[in-house]
């Protein structure tokens, strides 16, 4: 009976560790899930000590030689990885030593795509708009579009879409209450305050035109690297 704290401990250590990626994010590291979709597997080369954090201060236990773990995120050098130790699946970091080496130009995309992933969910927080962004990009940042224009031609596929932007102005009005007193209202109206035009070539936004009215703060538009193929 004594050893069941200890127990309990550690299964709620390890129950956290293969909790949602959302809550225990290090700061810095380049998740995979956020950047493809087909997962990352390497092979362990040797016993391998798992850690709870990338600073591999509270151990999860030991990663038997020989299986093939799935990487979850990559650190410079550390790696946070699902495998199995004696204790069962566990989820944590330890050093890309103990597992098949990543090809040097695959680490240099990922960072790239980490770097460009920033770049985008900075834009769609804002609800702004950048060369190189995706049609997909585009949408989640700024919604569907009013109009669209499609083209086809020997340099390949051009598209142009159209947004509105509107902006709520305020309207004083008059009327009479229940008790036939006149009174004064303050009611805002929709009206249009600015044209977007985003042209795509081959997927990508090649250009952006703004006219009546300002969309983006400063009429400078930010050019972002095209999705990167890291595999």
């Amino acid at each position: 009976m004594k050893k069941l704290p200890a127990l309990f401990f550690f299964f709620a250590l390890t129950l956290a560790a293969s909790a949602d990626l959302s809550v225990f994010r290090e700061p810095g590291a380049a998740y995979l899930a956020d950047l493809f979709n087909k997962p990352l597997r390497l092979k362990v080369l040797k016993p391998a000590p798992i850690y709870f954090d990338e600073a591999m201060t509270r151990s999860l236990g030991v990663l038997a030689e020989g299986q093939v773990v799935e990487v979850q995120a990559v650190l410079e050098d550390n790696l946070r990885v699902v495998g199995k130790a004696r204790q069962g699946q566990v989820s944590g970091w330890l050093p890309a030593s103990y597992l098949e080496p990543l090809d040097a130009d695959f680490l240099v995309k990922l960072k790239q795509a980490a770097v460009r992933k920033t770049q985008i969910d900075s834009l769609i927080e804002k609800n702004e708009v950048a060369m190189g962004m995706t049609a997909d990009e585009v949408t989640r940042s700024l919604g569907k579009p009013q109009k669209t224009h499609q083209r086809q031609d020997a340099s390949g596929n051009s598209e142009a879409w159209e947004y509105i932007r509107y902006q709520r102005v305020p309207q004083q009005t008059t009327g009479y209450d229940a008790a036939g007193r006149l009174f004064t209202a303050t009611i805002y109206v929709k009206v249009p305050s600015g044209k977007l035009s985003i042209s795509f070539e081959n997927g990508l936004v090649s250009a952006v035109e703004q006219s009546e009215g300002t969309l983006q703060p400063g009429n400078k538009i930010t050019i972002v690297v095209p999705p990167i193929n890291i595999r």
